[in-house]
Order: structure tokens, then sequence, then C-alpha cells
């Protein structure tokens, strides 16, 4: 039985190796998914709990199989379950650093890779992706570290940190990242959505500090405020609004009681009531960390 057992193990790896270049994204999908539940000691992680989106993982997938171009060298940032790095490694990739700090995560990719025959295209760095050193340029730079409005996760300054690390005409996945906000009362919407950033992955900076003027359609108490984010990827194509991923956001909006006085958030014990009109237009100020919280960032100007 024990030679039996060992004999069906290499054989299920020799049909990885003979097949990985076939796999289509979701049969890639089920393997890795398969790995990942049979690891009962791999902690729920946000990485894990990602994979878990089929719908989130298999639009990225497909979008870096649409975007890959036959031998360039790519990083993925915050590589997770490895689930983007083998998606691009099928659609061509020649090499691959998945960028991964949790042992477990990393010891996974690793494991998955020697199934898939990929050993000799990754190397699997252990380190923070905001702060880790390569010793080669690359094509194509990928990571689904992102949250609403790029807060909370540090996409940004992974990115920023491997922009010294790229070759002319890099492709990044997300490329850009829309941020809209509306305004609300309770849960009734009293705008309509405007954008607040738009932002580059190729020239993001650290922070967004905007003036935003919102025209309000509807009569109402402007207590707070919905963040929404799109990510737009290489030939146009985006994503949002996944249960994991840019999901709507709402944040309490701050009133300036006066120039330079304190704000004073309107869910306060002491609230402020600010009702607005239909017709008016109001002035919100933005201003904050990518990477950090959104909360208390939102000031209603007048």
């Amino acid at each position: 039985m024990v030679v039996i057992s060992i004999l069906s193990s290499i054989m299920r790896r020799q049909d990885y190796r003979a097949s990985t270049q076939d796999l289509s994204n979701k049969e890639l999908y089920k393997i890795v998914i398969g790995e990942v539940k049979r690891r009962k000691n791999l902690q729920d992680t946000l990485a894990k709990v990602c994979l878990f989106d089929k719908k989130r993982t298999l639009s990225l997938m497909d979008i870096i199989s649409d975007s890959v171009q036959p031998g360039m060298k790519g990083v993925d940032l915050g590589a997770g379950t490895g689930i983007l790095g083998f998606a691009f490694l099928r659609a061509g990739g020649s090499y691959l650093y998945a960028v991964e700090h949790i042992r477990d995560l990393a010891d996974l990719i690793e494991d998955v890779a020697a199934k898939l025959d990929f050993s000799s295209q990754i190397k699997v760095v252990r380190e923070d992706a905001t702060t880790s050193k390569f010793d080669m340029n690359f094509d194509f730079v990928m990571s689904e570290m992102v949250d609403t409005g790029l807060s909370q996760e540090p996409i940004v300054s992974a990115i920023i940190n491997i922009r010294k690390y790229v070759n002319p005409g890099v492709i990044y996945v997300p490329q850009a990242a829309l941020s809209s906000i509306t305004i609300l009362h309770g849960r009734k919407q009293l705008s309509a959505p405007v954008v607040y950033d738009n932002v580059s992955m190729a020239n993001v900076s650290t922070c967004v500090n905007a003036m935003v003027e919102i025209p309000i359609l509807k009569d109402g108490i402007a207590d707070s405020a919905r963040i929404d984010t799109k990510l737009i990827h290489p030939n146009g194509q985006e994503t949002g609004r996944f249960r994991t991923l840019c999901y709507a956001v709402d944040v309490p909006l701050y009133f300036c009681v006066s120039e330079g006085d304190q704000k004073q958030t309107l869910f306060s014990k002491n609230r402020i009531t600010r009702p607005i009109y239909e017709g008016q237009k109001i002035l919100v100020h933005i201003n904050y960390q990518y990477g950090r919280s959104m909360i208390g960032c939102f000031t209603l100007i007048n």
C-alpha cells in the first residue's frame, strides 16, 4: 500500500508537469485551492480568504494572462498563495520573484511551484514587499494588496519600492486606481459619485490631498461619505467591488466648524447636524496617506 501511495503521488506530480502550460486558469485555480485546503495548519490569512473569492481571483488571473508577453520577467508583491504568479508563468512569463514574508505562505508557494514544475522559474523572496531589494529588473509587476481608496493595504509603498527595479515599458496589474466619493445621509445618497483620486501606479506618490466640489441632488443631512475604488488594468480592463477587493466603504464626514477650528465628527455625542439642499454644491477636503485608515480624513468645508 505504501508503494502504491508513493507511485500515485509521483504520477500526480508528473501529470502536473506534463500539462501546466495547457491548463486553463480555472484548472490552475482548482489545483492551487486544492493544495491550500489540504494544509490544515495554514492560518486563515487575508491571502487565503482572497483566494477563496473565486470571482476576484479568476478575474485577476485572466487579466494577467491577457497582458503577459512571452519571456517577461515578473514580480508578485505580497504573493500570498502564489496564484497570480502561477498565472503569470502559465501565460508565458519566463521568471518570477514571489515576495511573501509569511513563512507558511512562502512554503506553500515553493511546494506548489514544484508540483507545477515551475521551481526553475520562480524565486520566493521571504521579505517585506515594501523594502525588498532585487538583483533583477522586471517587465511585469502585479499585486493584489489593494483596498478601497488604496487605504489599509501597502500596495503603494510596495510599488514605490519596486519602481527602482523595473524596465522601460513595464506593465502593472493593477495599472491605475480610480476612487470616488458619494455624500450620504444614513444610507440615502445625496449626491452622485464624484472622482477624487485618479492615480497611475507608474507615478503614484504617498498620499491623497484633494479638494472636491460635489453637487447635491437631494435634501438631507451630510453625515457620511461612501468611498468606491475601481481598478484599471492593462488593455483598459476594470475590476472592483468584489467581496474581498475594493468593496464600497462608508466613512464619517467631519465638519469644519470655522476656519482654523478643530474638526468635530458628526457621529460624536455632541453631534453637529449639517443640512444640505438640492442644487447646492459642497466642498470636501480629502487628505490621507495611502496604506493607512481613511477614518477622520474627509472634511466638509462648506
